[in-house]
């Protein structure tokens, strides 16, 4: 009888019944733990689908209405299609913003669940805005640092590191581990032209990057920076130039 039952809820599923899937859930299987993340399985299955397609996926959500209702916590693999069905809601800005606000309040009552894996999914997608909502709203953020870096936010990454009292140098090698040289300049600029890391921290970020600790940390990364982002007909003119002093 279970079988038959789930084989039911798949068809539903695959006939875009979402919410009568996730009734029927609830009245036969809200306490096998297992039936409800295959169904999740197969709904993860058919977000990948409609990504693919370039398809909306946010009707998807209608399945964990039922579980909603009657205020039912959600699994890990249920919250991550809550997340998928209000991130995606974000075609509009204020159904993101709408959105957001939810996914914070359910976080918050602990109905859901952090989903920082969807975030992942996002990143290996290219998709950087909504890996970026993820993992603001999960409060990943190292992997929140990373989605800067891709989308060469460096002031906004800087702006982060500052103002929230994390340590410029941890974030400094771990762009060099992960990202290019490059990026990990043009961040230390960033952070140099906000003044307000301490001369001892910034010595240490030109040590890291192999830069000359002998001179202004400052001038010495804005050198770098300079060189880094100039176009390569400018770099051989300047360092011709240097050549022949």
């Amino acid at each position: 009888r279970k079988k038959k039952q789930m084989n039911t809820i798949r068809r539903k599923i695959e006939e875009g019944e979402f919410r009568r899937a996730g009734e029927m859930m609830v009245q036969t299987q809200l306490r096998s733990v297992q039936a409800r993340d295959t169904v999740c399985q197969w709904l993860r299955a058919k977000h990948r689908k409609c990504e693919e397609m370039k398809q909306e996926s946010r009707k998807l959500g209608e399945y964990l209405l039922p579980f909603l209702n009657r205020h039912v916590r959600l699994t890990q693999a249920e919250s991550y299609l809550f997340f998928v069905a209000l991130i995606d809601g974000g075609n509009q800005p204020e159904g993101s913003n709408r959105g957001i606000r939810i996914l914070e309040g359910m976080l918050r009552s602990q109905i859901a669940s952090p989903s920082e894996e969807l975030g992942d999914y996002y990143m290996q997608r290219k998709d950087y805005y909504k890996a970026g909502m993820v993992y603001s709203i999960c409060q990943v953020p190292d992997k929140m640092f990373d989605v800067l870096v891709h989308q060469e936010c460096y002031q906004e990454l800087a702006n982060i590191i500052v103002d929230s009292s994390f340590f410029a140098i941890d974030v400094i090698r771990r762009i060099l581990k992960l990202h290019a040289r490059k990026d990990a300049i043009a961040t230390a600029k960033c952070i140099c032209d906000r003044e307000r890391v301490s001369h001892k921290e910034l010595v240490e970020i030109v040590e890291v990057l192999g830069l000359d600790t002998n001179q202004d940390p400052c001038e010495v990364i804005k050198e770098a920076h300079r060189r880094a982002f100039a176009r390569p007909d400018q770099e051989t003119k300047e360092d011709s130039f240097d050549d022949c002093k």
